[in-house]
């Protein structure tokens, strides 16, 4: 099978030919879908009228995929769709239709040439972003590139549960006709893209327990764990338990994966998700302070900005609240000191986010070290940046989604806590 290194970062995320009068209805109905999106105070995901929208039983199928692509589309490149101007207040039916109509009539709608000379302002407008994402992305090797990456929807991707299974799923995939198989991954050997439209819903629960899906930037997250058979392992910001699951599955059944999270729905939603892969995963509903120094491998996919998810959901752009970005560093630093207590002298600490901001990043990943002397920072395979104690994933580069991991070990004979 052959690797994914040359894929494209999406399939072509484009309107399909639609007969006129279907599309002139999808590009009314996605216009109403985000009227609304920005008519909310405070503005939520635009999922929630698009969910609404869709389950209109009038809408054939291709109408139904014609208004969410339309949708989506034009939020993720509405300042270039326009006057490259911000969606700051309400916005009319009118111009959300004017906007969808001009995303409709592209030849390309996730590709541009880059401008001779690039500031934030020129980033901002050209590529439809918020000035902070426009910002942050001026720190990436080529901003315009990562810009237009993180603009193409993201691809889909299956974690498969054990490595030595990746070629045999592959081939059960295609086989029972689920969907098309477009190759492996370029930097996590359980990676696997499939094309959309793999049906998830339509084969065996045999079948379904042997992969995860999950972005294969996450994955590498788990990889860069180094977790392996024997371990003891705390996933200490545990949401709904991907990389606890991922976590378990390295340890291969020899070993201790406990997992935390402060919000006890999600900490429900990892039991059940972790009971139905068939997951070994103890899920704390405190935090036990008589397991300080008792793991060999700490986990801290801290609560960030979320910058690097932006391909999945692009009205992210908008919902932005750039006045709460400065709390981030300080939250994920109190995280990293209360984690660090956990890990035993010569143990591992990872501190990952799903952000390209650096001050979330090698910002508090810095401020961390000086404040750590028992800790030692490591090269987080297989994710490096020069000069830099972490390493970024970029989709332009990685076609993951955007991660940010940085890795420490406790010094042998130090508390790490000290």
């Amino acid at each position: 099978m052959k690797s994914a290194t040359g894929m494209p970062a999406a399939l072509p995320p484009d309107v399909p030919a639609l007969d006129p009068a279907v599309l002139d209805d999808a590009i009314g109905r996605a216009a109403r879908v985000l009227h609304g999106f920005f008519a909310a105070k405070p503005r939520r995901a635009l999922q929630r009228p698009l969910a609404k929208m869709l389950r209109d039983p009038a809408l054939t199928a291709p109408g139904r995929a014609a208004v969410a692509r339309l949708s989506y589309g034009t939020a993720c490149l509405w300042r270039r769709l326009g006057d490259g101007g911000a969606p700051t207040g309400p916005v009319s039916e009118t111009a959300c239709r004017a906007r969808v109509t001009a995303c409709a009539a592209l030849d390309d709608p996730f590709s541009a040439p880059a401008p001779g000379v690039l500031d934030v302002e020129t980033l901002a407008a050209g590529a439809s972003f918020p000035p902070a994402m426009a910002r942050a992305l001026m720190t990436a090797d080529d901003p315009w590139a990562a810009a237009w990456a993180y603009n193409r929807p993201g691809p889909m991707c299956l974690r498969v549960r054990a490595v030595d299974d990746v070629e045999p799923l592959a081939a059960d995939i295609e086989r029972a006709g689920l969907g098309t198989v477009l190759g492996r991954g370029r930097v996590s050997a359980a990676a696997l893209f499939v094309a959309r439209g793999f049906n998830v819903y339509a084969h065996d629960p045999t079948l379904r327990r042997r992969y995860e899906i999950q972005d294969e930037g996450s994955q590498v997250i788990v990889d860069a764990t180094a977790a392996a058979p024997g371990e003891r392992v705390l996933d200490f910001c545990a949401g709904r338990g991907g990389k606890s699951i991922g976590l378990a599955d390295r340890l291969a059944g020899a070993g201790e994966v406990v997992a935390w999270d402060i919000d006890p729905a999600r900490r429900a939603h990892l039991r059940r998700r972790a009971a139905a892969a068939g997951a070994a995963v103890t899920v704390w509903d405190e935090v036990d302070a008589t397991a300080h120094g008792s793991f060999d491998v700490v986990l801290v996919d801290a609560p960030c900005s979320a910058f690097g998810t932006v391909r999945r959901g692009p009205d992210l752009k908008w919902r932005l609240d750039e006045a709460a970005l400065s709390a981030f560093p300080s939250v994920q630093a109190a995280i990293l000191a209360q984690a660090r207590r956990f890990v035993r002298p010569g143990g591992r600490l990872v501190y990952a986010t799903c952000t390209y901001r650096p001050e979330e990043n090698d910002g508090v990943a810095r401020a961390f070290s000086k404040a750590a002397p028992g800790l030692a920072p490591e090269a987080p395979w297989p994710v490096t940046t020069p000069g830099a104690i972490g390493g970024t994933l970029w989709p332009h580069v990685s076609f993951t989604d955007g991660f940010y991991i940085a890795r420490w070990r406790a010094l042998a004979g130090r508390a790490a806590m000290a």
